[in-house]
Order: C-alpha cells, then structure tokens, then sequence
C-alpha cells in the first residue's frame, strides 16, 4: 500500500480566502452514504465548458478577434479550460463514480481534478500519475500503464474510494492503486479535458459531499485584444453593483495598453454587457471604486514601469460610465532631504479595493507609501470639503479587501465583494491557462461580513 504524505495539513482548510468563505455559506447539506448521490455529469454525449465550467463565453461576453481565434479554433480554446463542477468532497469516507472516454493518447495531462490536486489519466510518461499539494507535491507516478487499462476510443469507469485514511482508485471495477490519506478535504470536482482529448459521460459522488454556488464570468482574456484582466473591484448602490476590471493588452514590441472595463448588476441578478469606462486620457494602473449615497466615485492610479505615483487621481459619475475628473489625493512625503524626497517622488502605491466608510463618514481607500525609506500602510481619506488626503493608517481604518492566494481552483490575486439585496457579490481573479483568463463572481447569501486587512 503506497503511503502519500502530504506536505500542508489540510491545503484546502489552510488557504483561507474571502471567495471560499463565501462559498461555504451556500453549501447544501451533505449528502449521507443512505442518500442519492450527487449527480456532477448525468449520462450522455459528453460536457462541454458550460456544464462544469460555468463560465460559458457567450455570458463572458468574450468576442474573440481575427487575431486570437477563428470560428475554427475556438472550440480548442474552450477545452482549455478546466471544467470545475460544483461538488466540494470534505474529509469524510466518499465514493465518486465517472464513465469516461478518451478520444486519443497524447501526453495532454487529461485528468480528474480536486482542489490542490490531480489524477493524470494521460501524463507524458503514458502513465497514471499523482500531482499536486493535495498527493504530497509534486508528482507520483503510480506506475500504471494507461495504454493496457485505458484504450483509446473506449469508455471506461473510473472510481476513486475513500474509507478512513484508505483511498482506492479503480478502473472498470479493478482496483489499480491503494495509497493512504489523512483527512484531507478534496475540495471541487473537476476534469481536466486535455485539449478536448476527454469526455466525460457521467459522474456522480456519494458520500461526504456537498454543493456550492458557481460562479459565474464578468470579463474574459477572450474578448478582443485584450489579453488579462486583473485587480478586480466591485461596489453597490441600493440598485445595483458596478464591477471593474483592469483590461491590459501588450502589444508585440513591449508596449502595453491598459483601459477599465465595467459591467451592471442588478438587484435581480441581470447585467449589462461589459463595456469601457470612459474617463479621460489616463492609463490605468489600480483603481478602487464605491458609491457614496448620491454618485459612483473612483480612485486612479496612473501606469508607469515602477507602479509607484505620487499621487491618485479622483473621479465621479451618476450612471456608472462617464467619468469626470473631480480632484486628486496627493502623497505627503516625510522626506529629510532634497535627494530623499527626489527618490520618492513617486513613492505611493494604491491597493485596488472598494473604498469604505472612515470612521467620520467619509470615504477612504487603502494605499501604501515609502516614507524616510521603509514601506507604510496608508490611507486615502475624503475630507469633509469634498478634498483628498493621502497620510498613514490609523489602527481603526481597516479596508474590506483581501490579497488571495487561491480561489475557484487557482491563483487568485485580488478578490473583492459588494454587498447588493441581500447578497455577496464575490469578483476575484480566476483561470486555468492563466491566472488572470478571466473575472469571475460568486453570487452568495450575505450572511456574513467579508474580513478585513489587519
């Protein structure tokens, strides 16, 4: 019996993120080993990315030009993505059943996925293969050869089986691989369709396993010329949320062009196309966003190489399109000389978030500065007359945003949540080819507060 060890107690428990709060308060109730199982995949032709994915490109809102894909190839680019289901396995004894079909064998890595973790059906070596924090790190090959258990063009029935800390994986019901596992929750079921190599016919899990809420795609890499959207931030009027992404193209001699790409929420859940925010000339670095009770104001920071200003400009609107220009909030450097002051002259930093109420009403971001050469928290405060000032935290400013480290199955970034009609709305960033392919939301009961950055 092959021992596994697992390098992170529990990787799912211990990677603590707003987006997986978040969906664990609209997890379902368990579904006992008396129960019907949960059905990911019913008996059929086949997923597509709509199915367990759930960020089809027709509701991203993704064009794909000329440049990035024909009608031809845009198939292939949708098997790219990894279909992550809704299923969340915790720690407890479960048994998941998946009739699978693979078209063709070329080292494409099609594989069954969890949070942190992989079963290879098709590595490069022709053989099954462990991976991921989830199996210890790494890689373990199981010593399994695809070819003579998995033919090509043929379904096959997959089963992995947890009893205590014994895991069993089998293959049209012979048991390949016995290997133990502490109580590690498994997180999403997903599957990896090794560029459209796989189908998957049907899949159900019994057991420890419950259902959360998808997301679903705000913005996407896919549309147009754009090529990543990061640092997403979102705020809510009593209507409706405006969320806001940074679109950054790179052309192909280094330049890079940068704009802000907005889509409405409605109470209702309906939303508008995404669409471009039409400030003035600035290129767009970091931005944070809220409503103050009569209009949406947005913070700018400007682009530059260093990603350092010295100060962030200020605008607002009443629709949530165009933007004017209503001020700027100047970093006060202590600097004790000429030279020092000349260094940080562009020393400031804004933290993309949605702004918050300051103590005495008004509104504030988060930012951090260089002051007499060490890195500061500060503070980007609305004064009372309508100015802005940018000076260091006070202990009672905290600000409800959050650097992730993982969400919805990979490297996260920023994440941001409004609050509209009852609801959480989560944006972070999300993707399998990359981590910025897409802006995804999770929409979720409010039922409790999103942490702030100590």
């Amino acid at each position: 019996m092959r021992r596994v060890m697992t390098r992170l107690r529990n990787p799912v428990n211990t990677v603590i993120t707003i987006v997986r709060a978040l969906l664990m308060l609209s997890l379902c109730a368990a579904a006992g080993a008396q129960n019907a199982p949960i059905i990911i995949v019913e008996h059929g032709e086949g997923i597509d990315v709509a199915d367990l994915a759930g960020v089809p490109f027709t509701i991203a809102n993704a064009q794909p030009s000329e440049t990035h894909a024909t009608t031809s190839t845009l198939p292939q680019l949708q098997h790219r993505v990894v279909q992550h289901s809704t299923v969340l396995i915790g720690r407890g004894d479960f048994r998941l059943d998946a009739m699978i079909m693979l078209d063709r064998f070329d080292g494409r890595n099609a594989a069954l996925t969890f949070d942190g973790g992989a079963i290879l059906l098709d590595a490069p070596t022709h053989e099954f293969v462990l991976r991921g924090a989830l199996f210890g790190g790494g890689t373990e090959p199981l010593g399994i050869g695809r070819s003579a258990k998995v033919p090509a063009g043929v379904s096959f029935a997959l089963a992995l089986t947890r009893t205590g800390a014994s895991v069993v994986l089998s293959v049209n019901g012979e048991d390949l691989e016995k290997f133990t596992m502490p109580d590690l929750a498994l997180g999403r079921v997903g599957f990896d369709l090794g560029n459209g190599n796989m189908r998957v016919l049907s899949c159900t899990v019994e057991g420890d396993a419950q259902t959360a809420a998808r997301p679903f795609a705000l913005f996407s890499a896919a549309d147009g010329e754009v090529d990543e959207h990061r640092d997403p931030v979102i705020a809510a009027s009593n209507s409706e949320a405006l969320a806001l992404a940074v679109a950054v193209t790179t052309a192909p001699d280094g330049s890079v062009a940068t704009k802000i790409r907005a889509r409405t929420i409605n109470a209702d859940g309906t939303m508008s196309p995404a669409r471009d925010l039409i400030i003035d000339a600035v290129k767009p670095d970091f931005i944070a966003i809220a409503h103050d009770g009569s209009q949406w104001v947005l913070l700018v920071q400007e682009w530059n190489d260093a990603h350092l200003v010295e100060a962030v400009q200020v605008y607002a609107s009443n629709d949530g399109t165009r933007f004017q220009r209503i001020g700027e909030a100047q970093s006060k450097s202590r600097a004790q000389s000429q030279a020092e002051s000349q260094a940080m002259s562009q020393a400031m930093r804004l933290a993309p978030t949605a702004l918050v109420r300051h103590p005495s009403g008004t509104l504030m971001a988060y930012a951090s500065r260089v002051i007499d050469g060490a890195a500061q928290s500060a503070s980007v405060v609305q004064q009372s007359d309508g100015s802005w000032l940018v000076r260091e935290r006070h202990a009672d400013e905290n600000v409800a945003a959050k650097k992730v480290a993982a969400a919805w199955g990979g490297p996260a970034g920023t994440a941001c949540c409004a609050s509209l009609a009852g609801m959480s709305l989560q944006v972070f960033e999300g993707g399998d080819a990359s981590p910025r392919e897409h802006v995804l939301c999770v929409r979720v009961p409010a039922i409790v507060s999103v942490p702030a950055v100590k």
